[in-house]
């Protein structure tokens, strides 16, 4: 409802209407077009004729106010946030659905080329329309799958089938490749930070968002006893305030990422989590990223006739 009084008085505007009686500056239409509008049922009068007439207004005759290029009404993620995972750069859902829904229709497909958390792909999926996440890091699309995986089916909501495709890398050129950059490569892939510092680091190759050290060994052999005894005096050193909270807390101390791992440093890391409560998990490469030996390719002549 919106009030008809006239911002100034005419003589035109200075009527009584159906037994009410104008404002003190008269009403803001004429007579004529209160008849009209009253037709048009754009006027609501009132029983009381001690109240005001007033006008109706519509949904779809207000155009609302234009979006501004600052969005400063959608608050960040709250560390007790429902909707976090965990994820480091997690966007909240309302902004990703005020974009969807500004750009999009139902049915359109939606592409996220940093899918990240899989925040995107998942409003996406609950606002009906198709879409597609990628992201260099495996681990970051595990997390979105699992996001995903986790939906539930409403009266609403149906979950859409979708595929998880993962890139196979050559196992050649793993092993080819320099170890510095190797261990760059592996720690961004799954998750963390890597320590591009040159010469040495002291047994730590990178840590995770949150500080936990991470140490790689690139070589295929299995990683034996001795990596895991240095590598538990370099996350001691390297910040012996988060060790002893994460020894305190049992939390994980530290992460080694190898090929393989010797049944010797598997028992031992299982003592440590037994008998000093001190967890260091050990990371296959194979969970990290996908690998294989690359395929071979075999040609095959076969004469048909003579210079055929």
């Amino acid at each position: 409802m919106a009030t008809l009084t006239s911002p100034s008085p005419r003589p035109n505007l200075i009527y009584e209407y159906k037994g009410h009686k104008p404002p003190e500056k008269g009403w803001a239409i004429s007579l004529e077009k209160m008849i009209e509008w009253e037709k048009a049922g754009k006027i609501h009068i009132p029983d009381d004729v001690n109240k005001r007439i007033q006008r109706k207004i519509y949904i779809d005759e207000v155009k609302g106010l234009l979006v501004q290029t600052l969005w400063d009404d959608i608050d960040v993620l709250s560390p007790t946030a429902k909707e976090r995972i965990g994820y480091p750069t997690q966007k909240p859902e309302a902004l990703l659905q005020r974009i969807i829904e500004c750009a999009t229709n139902e049915g359109d497909v939606v592409l996220d080329p940093f899918v990240g958390g899989g925040t995107t792909i998942a409003v996406a999926d609950r606002l009906k329309r198709k879409w597609i996440g990628i992201d260099q890091s495996v681990m970051a699309i595990k997390v979105s799958d699992l996001r995903m995986k986790k939906r539930v089916d409403d009266l609403f909501n149906k979950k859409q089938p979708y595929e998880v495709i993962l890139p196979t890398f050559d196992l050649k050129k793993l092993e080819a490749a320099d170890g510095k950059e190797f261990e760059i490569w592996i720690v961004d892939k799954f998750g963390g930070i890597p320590n591009e510092k040159g010469g040495k680091d002291l047994g730590i190759d990178g840590h995770t968002q949150y500080g936990t050290p991470i140490q790689v060994k690139k070589w295929k052999k299995p990683v034996g006893r001795d990596t895991l005894d240095s590598f538990l005096t370099a996350i001691e050193r390297d910040d012996k305030t988060l060790f002893a909270k994460n020894k305190k807390e049992g939390q994980i101390c530290g992460f080694i990422i190898g090929f393989d791992f010797s049944k010797d440093i598997i028992n031992t890391v299982a003592q440590l989590k037994n008998k000093e409560n001190i967890i260091i998990e050990l990371k296959y490469i194979k969970d990290i990223i996908p690998y294989d030996h690359p395929p071979k390719v075999i040609l095959i002549a076969k004469e048909l006739a003579d210079l055929k």
